[in-house]
């Protein structure tokens, strides 16, 4: 993963689009914690619907955020992350309740939180950030 991290570093810097886009569809294919993804995708700027599934992730496991992996997040994603936790648990019962809503329900509950537009397409961007 360093590798390729260090490669779109370069490929930002320099401009070059096609190896940006290389190093995030072999991103894609690698078992990366969903913090740690989220991290990386968010220095860099991708795009943002491709963080579904960690998002997904990290709103379902059963324990919440540490507060390391929120200072990692940041606020405005650790606060997501949290609303989208508490919307698929559904109304209060007093105690910790699991995940109320089915897989689809999930996902558009993710992406309204998110604001995550599936546009189909890869747009890069040549100034400070690329949209993937």
């Amino acid at each position: 993963m360093d590798i390729w991290v260090q490669i779109l570093t370069l490929a930002q810097k320099w401009g070059f689009r096609e190896v940006a886009s290389l190093c995030v569809r072999e991103l894609e294919k690698l078992p990366i914690q969903p913090v740690d993804k989220i991290c990386i995708y968010q220095r860099f700027k991708l795009d943002r619907t491709l963080l579904l599934d960690s998002f997904a992730k990290l709103t379902t496991r059963p324990e919440p955020l540490t507060l390391d992996e929120g200072g990692r997040l940041g606020l405005e994603t650790s606060l997501q992350i949290a609303q989208a936790r508490e919307l698929s648990r559904g109304p209060r019962s007093g105690t910790r309740s699991s995940i109320q809503l089915q897989d689809s329900e999930l996902h558009s509950v993710i992406r309204d939180v998110f604001k995550l537009e599936d546009d189909g397409f890869f747009d890069f961007g040549v100034g400070d950030s690329f949209v993937l």
